[in-house]
């Protein structure tokens, strides 16, 4: 349910793997609303701090390199046109498979923990992406973590019941129900 620790507990597990292994990386998303009306926002605000690119700021040729390192030219240029709050055109490609291209390649390199958080309230460009990712889970060292509060009507009830199953298809596959934790649970869950 919403404020059961979810992220909490998911940012103290990525902490401690990366204690073992500093090349892991954590993708996380944050909460979502249901007013937001960018398509991705959850995946662009994730792609946003892994370019470690602050807020507000305008992205540049060291964001370009980054992601030429991993994506062919023209889903490097969606994503840096799709990263500018300016930009409202029409895209090289399209944002959902840029956006899972570039996961998919990332996990080539580190292993990867990706948390969807609130996938209930997720739009449906952000489930195409995760979607996409869990296709590949057998073919790359990804870690994915669905997060979503049953109690509550998803936003988008069928893609998520298919991104939900599509998982379920991949082993291992676990489903945790929580009840809400506060720090020291958190703590004690994750030792």
């Amino acid at each position: 349910p919403t404020g059961s620790g979810k992220s909490h507990l998911v940012k103290a597990f990525s902490d401690s793997l990366r204690l073992d292994d500093p090349t892991v990386m954590a993708l996380l998303t944050e909460p979502v609303t249901v007013n937001e009306a960018r398509p991705c926002l959850p995946f662009l605000r994730l792609l946003r701090r892994a370019l470690r690119l602050p807020p507000g700021a305008q992205q540049g040729d060291r964001e370009a390199q980054e992601l030429s390192r991993y994506l062919p030219p023209s889903a490097t240029e969606t994503l840096l046109q799709t990263l500018d709050p300016e930009f409202d055109g029409i895209t090289p490609s399209a944002v959902p498979l840029a956006l899972s291209d570039w996961i998919t390649a990332l996990s080539g390199e580190r292993r990867v923990i990706i948390f969807l958080d609130d996938a209930h309230l997720a739009d449906e460009g952000s489930l195409t992406v995760a979607h996409r990712v869990v296709e590949e889970l057998e073919h790359t060292p990804i870690f994915f973590i669905i997060g979503l509060d049953s109690t509550k009507k998803p936003h988008r009830a069928a893609p998520l019941e298919r991104l939900i199953a599509r998982a379920k298809a991949h082993t291992p596959y676990e489903a945790l129900s929580l009840k809400p934790l506060d720090q020291d649970a958190v703590l004690a869950f994750v030792r």
